[in-house]
């Protein structure tokens, strides 16, 4: 009876992120697509730390039943919904190229993708948390919030000592957001105990649904299973999405999936002119500045770019561009000690690093963390610059990932931040939040790419008439 009471813990919210993603694009079930669900995965993986949320507010104790409640009505209010809206078409797609040699490759990528998903999943679920930022910064809170059963403050270690029975609690970086926290107490609650092994369950999920969202994207060039194959198999490969699947509890590779569930379904919702994907996109990125403090810039970044991507003119681009830049420069002098995202602009200490910028050179370009992938990237972004693109929703993919990495590059050349590139301690866990992304952004140059050559083969072709 346990054992049942935990899996209707765990597949409740799951089950809720399914339907609320067919609800929201109007699709079958069975005509989900392997984006769609990838989508409704990660839905399902905010529908748990959601559902803890609305029980602290309510005042209700952390616990299995009370978690099982919430999750049937939730999931009886999306499923009654799901059922009474109107459902699109199915697209009836492609079944894939003939060729058996394709059909040999597909395979074997497919193959692979899945060793790396199963290896890295065995990992995670068979060590306790590793003993670094995992423990020191997640875990922390969640292991209290899951004995006290409510969402206990966490203060600054100063304000801490001052209070003579505090009732309040401490930890290194008080600030962090919940949303990873809350996994942890998701899983601890749905098993009734707590284990550092168990709670480390969602990140093998992760992976499988970083997997699908590119296989997902990949395909959707040209209904290429091979492509989709691909482009899996390149994401599921690199060695800091390995690694920090394998030593789970760290909040980086969460982040990136959010991020590209951000920059994903905003490309389709203005490819397609479809709400359904805007309303998507809003909810994946509340998710994402509440999953890490660096989340609001990225959010901030892509919301950027698709605007300067939207403006319909060189000048009105030019100066919307110089509008911003005097806003961000008053901001950071006029509102110098106001914190954003746990860091105001008085605090990072901002000036140019010489040493900051060589390690992040050498972090970057010189180690094999990416299996020589941020080459990859730095040619697409070459590649999409002097194609001169006239698609918007590609381009506004394309100003977002110039926003992000000149945030990225600035975090550790002119801030603070610069020790964690000189440490090694942070470059490539902050880049792996881009890496999703970036690779997003692989797939539509090389659909460009393709659909240009298809173009030119049909223009050359002669004419029977």
């Amino acid at each position: 009876m346990s054992g049942l009471l935990a899996v209707a813990t765990l597949l409740l919210p799951m089950l809720c992120g399914v339907l609320f993603v067919a609800y929201i694009l109007r699709v079958n079930l069975r005509d989900l697509s392997a984006y769609e669900w990838g989508l409704a995965l990660v839905i399902g993986m905010l529908t748990g730390p959601y559902l803890l949320r609305v029980l602290d507010a309510l005042g209700i104790p952390f616990s299995r039943p009370a978690l099982i409640l919430l999750g049937l009505l939730t999931l009886a209010v999306v499923g009654t919904l799901y059922c009474l809206c109107k459902k699109r078409r199915a697209v009836v797609g492609t079944t894939g190229s003939r060729n058996t040699l394709h059909r040999v490759f597909v395979l074997v990528l497919v193959t692979l993708s899945l060793s790396h998903v199963v290896f890295a999943s065995f990992e995670a679920l068979n060590r306790p948390l590793f003993a670094w930022d995992a423990t020191m910064n997640w875990a922390t809170k969640s292991r209290v919030w899951f004995f006290k059963g409510e969402l206990v403050p966490f203060i600054e270690k100063g304000s801490w000592l001052e209070i003579p029975n505090p009732t309040a609690f401490t930890s290194s970086n008080d600030d962090y957001p919940a949303t990873v926290p809350l996994l942890h107490v998701w899983i601890a609650v749905a098993i009734a105990r707590w284990s550092e092994v168990e709670i480390s369950l969602p990140w093998p999920f992760m992976m499988v649904a970083l997997v699908l969202l590119i296989y997902g994207e990949g395909r959707a060039l040209r209904g290429s299973r091979l492509e989709g194959a691909a482009f899996a198999y390149f994401v599921a490969s690199l060695p800091m999405v390995g690694a920090n699947v394998a030593l789970a509890g760290l909040a980086d590779v969460f982040a990136g999936l959010l991020l590209l569930s951000v920059v994903s379904t905003l490309y389709r919702a203005v490819d397609r002119s479809d709400v359904g994907y805007f309303l998507l996109a809003g909810v994946f990125a509340i998710s994402l500045a509440t999953t890490k403090n660096e989340g609001v810039f990225w959010v901030v970044a892509v919301a950027a770019g698709f605007v300067f991507a939207a403006l319909p003119s060189l000048r009105l681009k030019l100066g919307v561009s110089a509008v911003a830049l005097v806003g961000a420069v008053l901001f950071a002098v006029v509102l110098s000690s106001f914190s954003v995202g746990g860091n105001s602009f008085e605090g990072l200490d901002v000036y140019f690093r010489l040493d900051g910028a060589q390690s992040l050179l050498k972090r970057t370009l010189a180690t094999d963390s990416w299996h020589l992938a941020v080459f990859v990237w730095a040619a697409t972004v070459l590649t999409w610059a002097c194609l001169r693109v006239s698609r918007t929703p590609i381009n506004s993919v394309g100003f977002a990932v110039l926003t992000m990495l000149t945030f990225y590059v600035f975090l550790f050349t002119f801030t603070l931040y610069a020790r964690g590139a000189i440490s090694g301690a942070a470059t490539a866990r902050v880049l792996l939040q881009l890496a999703p992304s970036l690779t997003f952004f692989t797939i539509l140059t090389w659909g460009e790419i393709a659909r240009r050559q298809i173009n030119q083969a049909e223009r050359e072709q002669p004419n029977d008439g």
